[in-house]
């Protein structure tokens, strides 16, 4: 789904979507996005669970980091988890 830079920010706006925006991104935004600037990007993958007795973690993998890599572009998939 695709979502307009109006719906873009009413979910900023009520749901605190993304933090931080700049005056640009509120007040003249191009397009239907944000450009995102993080200083590192993690996979998570495999099953992770807490149970009463037992608990796993999910696997973590770097995917990019701002002082390892300096700027990069990194293609999120849908339907993927990141931290």
């Amino acid at each position: 789904m695709v979502l307009g830079i109006k719906e873009l920010h009413r979910l900023v706006e009520e749901k605190k979507l993304v933090e931080g925006l700049s005056d640009r991104e509120l007040k003249e935004p191009e397009g239907a996005g944000f450009d995102l600037r993080i200083g590192e990007l993690y996979a998570l993958s495999g099953l992770g669970f807490l149970g009463i007795t037992e608990r796993e973690t999910p696997s973590v993998e770097i995917l990019a980091s701002h002082e390892v890599d300096g700027a990069k572009r990194v293609i999120l998939a849908p339907k993927t988890y990141y931290s």
